[in-house]
């Protein structure tokens, strides 16, 4: 009877230590999962704060170019991508100017969405402050022509944009050497 129980401890210690074992197993590599999700979750944030760092800076690239002239004209992907993080970003209130004269009657006032076309090789366009673009094309005499101006919507709603030019064309135009008249 002794020997039995004798037996029956043994048996039930080694079976005690087998499952220590494995316990000390599983704890071991839970502890090695648990690192490398902590591991993996700092690099997700890592490279999310990267992108959106990315994406800012992209973003402030792009509103200091002037109207057509895109860096990312031939990089779809990454202007797609941009356009849907920051959607806003490539619409813009414009007031489109006639060839042959200005005018700075409202119903030159359109909504341009991002660049439709080339900008003609003589033309320039030049920030006159942000979110303000003028294309202007030079004359024979040293002045130049107004083609367009263009207001940022990150800057400018329709009605500001309006209210801009209208307080402030008269000193644009002797600024730019614009010789036309508004």
């Amino acid at each position: 009877k002794y020997a039995g129980h004798f037996l029956q401890v043994e048996d039930l210690s080694s079976k005690s230590k087998h499952l220590e074992a494995e316990l000390e197993k599983t704890s071991k590599r839970l502890k090695e999962i648990t690192a490398v999700a902590e591991n993996e979750a700092k690099k997700c944030k890592s490279a999310n704060e990267v992108i959106r760092s990315l994406t800012a800076q992209l973003k402030e690239v792009t509103d200091k170019l002037p109207a057509g002239k895109s860096a990312l004209h031939n990089s779809s992907s990454i202007a797609t991508n941009t356009q849907r993080m920051h959607s806003d970003n490539s619409h813009a209130t414009s007031i489109r100017l006639p060839r042959s004269e200005v005018s700075c009657n409202l119903d030159n006032i359109s909504m341009s969405h991002g660049t439709k076309g080339q900008t003609e090789k003589s033309e320039t366009i030049i920030q006159d402050e942000p979110g303000v673009y003028l294309t202007l094309s030079p004359l024979p005499n040293g002045n130049h022509e107004l083609k367009r101006v263009r207001f940022s919507r990150k800057h400018f709603t329709e009605e500001q944009a309006e209210n801009w030019w209208a307080e402030h064309g008269d000193k644009v135009c002797e600024r730019h050497n614009i010789r036309n008249t508004c």
